[in-house]
């Protein structure tokens, strides 16, 4: 099985354990970054109930519209799922698939349309938010998050190299055709200086006693191709 599944696995354990902790029945999930997280299903909500319910045994299920049966199939395949059709109440499906006591803690971003129905459906129970659970989960990175965050910055390093040896090797080629201050000539750029200095446009010329102490920061600079074409 892929790294990332079982990785929503051990999230979707620790979910059911949070749940344990707190003395709630289950956790529900309607589209958003709650059920991307736990399931690996990202789609957008709209009128027809998708729901992810998390028991407090461990047990996991995704309950979906017929018509969006196989894309989940294929983004969550390792999780069981619960199609319901036009003529079904997915809402009595849900309830069903709560199977112990105690209150339940919704999506934090589920339609008051959602929440409604399923408090008619589950009568009786309390509803709390399941960021009370899920924020825990999120802020404490697992193995396969933090392979990705090292990738990441893996990346950002070879970019940074890359890019710094390109401009490397186009200011010695510019050097090597007509000396620093044409390399600088290259270049549109503002400058900045703090209030107790003063900024000089220097022209190549230096004064020697200031040789080493004098500097300014570039606050953009693009090369000017114009000014090239035209030496």
């Amino acid at each position: 099985m892929p790294a990332e599944h079982l990785t929503y696995q051990s999230r979707r354990k620790r979910a059911s354990e949070g749940l344990r902790a707190r003395g709630l029945a289950a956790l529900l999930l309607s589209p958003g970054s709650d059920l991307a997280y736990l399931a690996g299903y990202r789609v957008f909500a709209s009128e027809r109930l998708t729901c992810l319910v998390v028991n407090a045994d461990g047990a996991a299920t995704l309950v979906v519209p017929e018509l969006e049966a196989p894309r989940a199939k294929t983004a969550a395949p390792d999780l069981s799922q619960r199609t319901w059709g036009e003529t079904e109440d997915p809402y009595a499906l849900v309830a069903r698939l709560v199977t112990a006591s105690g209150d339940v803690a919704v999506a934090d971003q589920m339609w008051s349309l959602f929440v409604l129905r399923l408090q008619t459906a589950l009568r009786g129970r309390g509803f709390q938010l399941a960021s009370d659970i899920t924020r825990g989960l999120r802020m404490r990175k697992d193995e396969y998050e933090r392979d990705a965050l090292r990738e990441l910055l893996q990346q950002a390093l070879r970019i940074k190299i890359e890019v710094a040896r390109k401009e490397r090797e186009g200011l010695e080629s510019s050097l090597t055709r007509g000396g620093q201050v044409d390399v600088v000539r290259d270049y549109r750029y503002s400058v900045a200086v703090s209030d107790e200095h003063l900024y000089w446009p220097y022209d190549g010329e230096f004064w020697r006693d200031e040789l080493g102490t004098y500097t300014y920061t570039l606050t953009k600079g693009c090369r000017d191709t114009a000014a090239r074409a035209a030496r």
